[in-house]
């Protein structure tokens, strides 16, 4: 830049909806903090606002991008920003394109007037302008009846708002990017809605011989590029118009690419869904990606899965989508619990159930510090199993700490005696978060050994997975040791929710990461627990914690069907916007009775909880009577899985709590199923 330039904005071109101006603003944004330069938006008119496109046109690759180009080829803007899957197949010669990293959730969320698609009542309208969506819907809920719409998401929102609509079904990453995100609509992940194709994924454009190119590409971000990459090659390999109903997904773990397509109703095709993968390497240096032939190839395996590709015939062919898991007698009685299922005998077992209450532990732990007791395998199997023996609970759930992901990272923190972690330097600048190392498999391996440990111990007991949450988890890093206020974290939040963002998703990475270790060793479900997130107002939650454990939860059940427990302390005015994260059961702690906590989460959410920790110490009289109030209280819930309100105090007598575990299964559950 050169003389008057270097003082002037950059010029940024965008569309003029409410959602393309907030996407371009979080560019804009990203765009300073790597370089320091600021930009202006500069709305552009673009053929297709008018919202006159009929609903059964072809796919027109690039209809919302000329007019952009245009102006940025005229030298009227500096770069222009829009969705990835808005460009034409043919690169221009003249304009260099950037993928930016965050591609939102991969989800699709139903807004409407109700809790879920399943409390709509018959003949309800719901608007979509997808037909991937409208044919997920309809085998959903074939009474229904759906609506092609157009228009942007405040146009759609305001549909349901006067009435006109019972809901619509939209991307999460529009919704999330305007910031409208309600936690009581329901969010279907990629299991059930596969997202549509780069969905979340903004393209950055500018001329080759623009001086803010350098600044532009330190934008670029390869995973991205590839992955919508991968995806667009799928629609382009299957011919598919904007009246297919088609998805595809990719995603990404260490260098392995996998991608993902469904189609509905094409060519004859019923229903066919097919998965490869593969690894791609990356080049070291420049703007060139070498790689891009071995995502095509990884793209046009997916297709050949699809059809032949000599005759462009079906491969497959059936009339309906596999249905969802549903729970079977051979399964545990604590996962068919978790599934949603009432059981004859309520399954139960005890947070912190293994540790200081028990004399075994005690002797087992003599002069082993905290973390290394977490990070040997026989002795972590060892303490885990140690519960299921003395109380004959029906899970154990295995011995960690929240800070061992980070630990395993190479984070230099311990557990002192009588304080909880302390971190030899508190993470709390951009500079602290950038030097954070990334979590690697070979360091994970005590925790496989471990898990599997485990799993040859217990025989037909079920394993828990566990893990901190992001927001607690980064709140001990930001701190340093724990804390009852936060200021710390608070304050970073406030003045620096760039860097909050990166350090709550470095820590969202290493937990899936710590978690997929132990479903792959075994484990049957997970439990995230989130011990200070309510401390947070519910704003503050969705827009601050919510995203991060929503990538935890959307990272594992994109992977795995193990139900996804959520627990956190102090959050009852939480548990919708905890659930809306991806949860498929819900923990409630002792401020709620179960009743009260399944009427906030719409009366469909298996629940876990929630005996007061504090009555262990009370006559048994009184502690009985306790026990049955709960497992009343739990009738409600579609599932129950009988706990405490939080963990198990280290003074409580191990008797009682056998005694308790002989009181549930003793009680028979009348709504039972199986």
């Amino acid at each position: 830049m050169q003389g008057d330039d270097k003082q002037r904005p950059l010029r940024l071109g965008t569309r003029g909806s409410p959602l393309a101006m907030a996407q371009s603003g979080h560019v804009a944004r990203d765009l300073e903090a790597v370089t320091g330069l600021k930009s202006e938006l500069v709305p552009i008119r673009v053929e297709g606002d008018d919202h006159s496109l009929a609903m059964n046109s072809a796919s027109r690759p690039g209809i919302f991008v000329s007019s952009l180009r245009d102006a940025l080829i005229a030298g009227e803007v500096d770069y222009v920003v829009h969705s990835f899957k808005d460009l034409p197949s043919a690169p221009v010669p003249e304009l260099h394109v950037a993928a930016i990293p965050a591609r939102a959730n991969p989800c699709d969320v139903l807004a409407g007037t109700t809790l879920g698609i399943f409390d709509l009542p018959r003949r309800a309208v719901i608007g979509t302008s997808s037909p991937r969506r409208q044919f997920s819907l309809k085998r959903m809920r074939p009474d229904l009846i759906i609506a092609p719409i157009r228009g942007n998401v405040d146009t759609r929102l305001r549909k349901v708002a006067q009435g006109e609509l019972s809901a619509v079904i939209m991307a999460y990453a529009g919704l999330e990017r305007l910031g409208v995100l309600d936690p009581s609509w329901q969010v279907f992940d990629p299991e059930e809605l596969l997202p549509a194709p780069a969905q979340g994924a903004l393209a950055v454009e500018c001329r080759v011989d623009s001086p803010f190119l350098v600044s532009l590409s330190r934008l670029d971000h390869r995973p991205t590029r590839l992955a919508v990459m991968a995806e667009r090659a799928v629609l382009s390999g299957v011919e598919a118009t904007c009246t297919t109903a088609i998805g595809a997904l990719a995603t990404w773990e260490g260098r392995t690419l996998t991608l993902t397509a469904e189609l509905i109703e094409h060519r004859s095709v019923g229903y066919a869904r097919v998965t490869r993968s593969a690894v791609i390497g990356f080049s070291s240096g420049g703007t060139e990606i070498p790689d891009v032939p071995g995502v095509e190839a990884l793209a046009s395996e997916v297709v050949e899965g699809l059809f032949d590709p000599g005759t462009m015939q079906p491969r497959v062919s059936v009339s309906e989508p596999p249905a969802a898991a549903e729970p079977t007698a051979s399964e545990p009685t604590l996962v068919r619990a978790y599934k949603g299922q009432r059981t004859k005998s309520r399954p139960v077992w005890f947070m912190r159930q293994a540790g200081r209450s028990l004399p075994e532990y005690r002797a087992a732990r003599e002069g082993t510090a905290m973390l290394e007791s977490c990070l040997t395998p026989e002795l972590a199997a060892e303490i885990t199993v140690q519960p299921v023996r003395r109380h004959k609970v029906d899970a154990a759930i295995f011995f960690s700490d929240i800070m061992i992901p980070a630990k395993c990272a190479g984070v230099d923190v311990e557990i002192v005696p009588g304080r909880g972690p302390v971190l030899a330097k508190p993470i709390r600048t951009a500079a602290d978060v950038d030097a954070l190392p990334e979590l690697t498999p070979e360091a994970l391996a005590p925790i496989t050994q471990g898990v599997q440990a485990t799993i040859a111990m217990l025989g037909d007991t079920p394993l828990i997975g566990f893990a901190g949450a992001p927001f607690t988890v980064a709140s001990y890093l930001v701190e340093g040791e724990p804390s009852r206020s936060f200021p710390f974290t608070k304050a970073l939040m406030v003045e620096d929710e760039a860097t909050w963002s990166r350090l709550a998703s470095w820590v969202a990475r290493t937990t899936e990461a710590f978690l997929v270790a132990q479903i792959e060793a075994g484990a049957q479900a997970i439990q995230l627990f989130d011990s200070w997130v309510g401390a947070l107002s519910e704003d503050e939650y969705i827009r601050l914690a919510q995203p991060y454990s929503a990538k935890v939860f959307q990272g594992i059940g994109s992977r795995f069907d193990v139900p996804r427990v959520h627990f956190g302390t102090g959050t009852a005015h939480l548990l919708p916007a905890m659930h809306a994260a991806g949860a498929t059961v819900m923990g409630v702690d002792v401020h709620l009775t179960l009743e009260e906590a399944e009427a906030k989460l719409g009366g469909n959410v298996p629940l876990q909880g929630n005996i007061n920790p504090e009555m262990l110490t009370a006559p048994w009289e009184q502690l009985e009577a306790h026990v049955r109030a709960v497992l009343t209280s739990g009738k409600v819930a579609p599932g129950h899985v009988v706990n405490l309100g939080h963990g198990v105090p280290p003074t409580t007598d191990p008797d009682v709590l056998t005694r308790v575990v002989e009181l549930i299964h003793s009680v028979p559950d009348s709504a039972a199923t199986a």
